[in-house]
């Protein structure tokens, strides 16, 4: 494993320049399924109690499907699990872990054999989940998991500028409306005087 320091930079720029969140994620999906061969990368986003797929791109659609809006919980596959806990699920093998009791024959139909996810986290909330997942029984070493979870926190920054950008536009929108309805009052009142 040999990555290219520079796709860290490259996540950051997007994130500075506002590209869509569904590029970066992709793009940090992929870059991270590009160092370690082999490898299918997700990035799932918290709403409530439920995960959404926000990016799978080497991974099945019908399998990105299936998972879509996924209730968590202690018992639900690696992702489920992670997002529930707030902690790291590193399965080895969904066919023997009793966390994928439910989802395994599911998972097995697509080829994926192991999957480790992380938490996304921001000042200790869940925003989401980083997962990836190998067509055979194994476990991460640790190098791989550093690269893991700074894909965990790039995934974190791209989530949270998304949000505050919303917000901001958000904001922006109420304060337009605030003075249009003030103008419009205003100049009712003035020509009522």
């Amino acid at each position: 494993m040999a990555p290219d320091e520079n796709w860290q930079y490259q996540i950051l720029e997007d994130i500075a320049v506002r590209a869509p969140l569904s590029t970066i994620l992709s793009k940090l999906a992929r870059m991270l399924e590009g160092l370690l061969p082999g490898s299918r990368a997700s990035i799932l986003v918290l709403h409530g109690d439920r995960l959404r797929v926000a990016a799978g791109p080497s991974l099945p659609p019908a399998y990105n499907d299936a998972i879509d809006n996924l209730l968590i919980g202690p018992e639900v596959g690696s992702c489920g699990s992670a997002a529930f806990s707030g902690l790291p699920v590193l399965v080895a093998d969904v066919e023997q872990d009793p966390r994928w009791r439910d989802f395994a024959a599911l998972a097995l139909s697509f080829g994926l054999r192991s999957c480790w996810s992380v938490p996304i986290l921001s000042q200790g909330l869940v925003l989401g989940t980083f997962a990836v997942y190998r067509d055979e029984p194994s476990l991460p070493d640790t190098v791989f998991l550093e690269w893991l979870q700074r894909a965990q926190h790039l995934a974190c920054l791209a989530l949270e500028s998304d949000r505050m950008l919303h917000e901001l536009q958000g904001s922006e929108a109420r304060f337009r409306t605030l003075i249009e309805r003030a103008s419009l009052e205003f100049m009712a009142n003035l020509y009522a005087v």
